[in-house]
């Protein structure tokens, strides 16, 4: 037999005699009950027992009902739990005062017994409806998390083109997009992108993206075709304010030659394994945003060895860097993982310039590559 579910209330007033007579009532209803004296010892209280509901006196010695709702409304541990707010002033404006300060519901004394079991009742239903829409949502979430991750395709998957990631999304579905893609005959295509925005639908087009560059990325077609062709598409499916800063490096490994094309994304590092590292610049216009852009292509001649850095401007922004001021910084992380592994140098130019991870502002994205 399933154990039936007993919601918590706390009860914060400075009158022993209505806690007493509040918990009666509370009890008689199967509800487990909480109590404290004062708004400092009530909040104390609601961040360790996770109450469902709290009673909250505003008049009160030590802090009062309405500075201890503005405490636990800033509060991440207590924001969410509803707070219906006990008092003797009927008065309309007290009332709306305390609908301000975010309480949902008031109970006048003195104490009506079914009054306080009914709203009660009313408010833990309304909290458990809403707890239940944020828990779908959650799921939704994670469900287009696991999707992106599932696309972003992972290094052992495709030895052969020596390659490492790291992904770091802001929110539980990003806007960062890497694809790294087989163009037969040790041809492969590089590509890194940052979708502008980071509302949920930025994560359904960087959906769309993997079979955009599938479709177009070919042995067939140059790389600036292959952008020109994506650009269209994503100029016709956008919205007005979306746009995809992006970065697509092509690299042949049997002629040694690598084409680039930078459309609005940050520089990509270079580690030669012959010359100082280099960051190469590039102008080119984001992704959908005109639809007849062109894209420019750099040519030039790699050797075995070479390494390439592309990364989201999340990286930068981190530490409030634009990429015009990031320059020397870049060159300096280049000498610091210039010796090391691909999935080593990935992680490592990450930890240079992002300290904590809790910390990131955006989405932040890395692809490191060796030719």
């Amino acid at each position: 037999m399933q154990e039936r579910v007993q919601y918590k209330i706390l009860i914060v007033d400075d009158s022993r005699m209505n806690r007493v007579l509040l918990k009666k009532y509370l009890c008689d209803a199967g509800y487990q009950v909480v109590e404290a004296e004062n708004g400092k010892v009530g909040r104390e209280l609601a961040r360790s027992e996770r109450p469902d509901l709290i009673l909250l006196d505003i008049q009160m010695p030590v802090e009062d009902g309405f500075e201890a709702i503005g405490k636990l409304k800033m509060d991440g541990y207590t924001a969410q739990i509803p707070v219906i707010f006990l008092s003797g002033i009927s008065d309309v404006a007290y009332k709306v005062a305390g609908f301000e300060n975010g309480a949902v519901d008031f109970i006048t004394k003195p104490f009506d017994a079914e009054e306080v079991k009914a709203r009660v009742k009313v408010h833990i239903k309304i909290s458990l409806g809403l707890q239940a829409v944020l828990e779908n949502q959650r799921e939704k979430l994670k469900q287009i998390e696991h999707a992106q991750k599932q696309m972003l395709v992972a290094p052992e998957e495709m030895p052969e083109a020596k390659f490492a990631a790291k992904y770091l999304p802001l929110n539980d579905a990003g806007g960062d997009f890497y694809s790294v893609v087989g163009l037969g005959n040790n041809l492969y295509g590089y590509f890194m992108g940052d979708v502008s925005g980071h509302d949920i639908s930025t994560s359904y087009i960087t959906a769309a993206l993997n079979a955009l560059l599938t479709q177009n990325c070919t042995n067939l077609n140059t790389p600036s075709e292959a952008m020109i062709m994506v650009n269209k598409v994503l100029c016709q499916t956008l919205q007005s304010h979306k746009f995809l800063a992006a970065t697509y490096l092509q690299i042949n490994r049997v002629s040694n030659k690598a084409v680039l094309i930078n459309m609005g994304n940050p520089p990509v590092v270079c580690i030669s394994r012959t010359l100082e590292p280099r960051v190469i610049m590039g102008k080119g216009i984001p992704l959908g945003m005109f639809e007849n852009s062109i894209f420019p292509q750099y040519e030039f001649e790699v050797e075995p060895g070479d390494r390439f850095i592309l990364f989201s401007d999340g990286l930068l922004e981190y530490s409030g860097d634009v990429w015009s001021n990031s320059i020397y910084r870049l060159l300096k992380a280049a000498k610091v993982v210039a010796d090391m592994d691909v999935r080593k140098a990935t992680e490592e130019f990450c930890n240079y310039f992002v300290a904590n991870i809790s910390d990131i502002s955006d989405d932040i994205a890395i692809l490191t590559l060796e030719v």
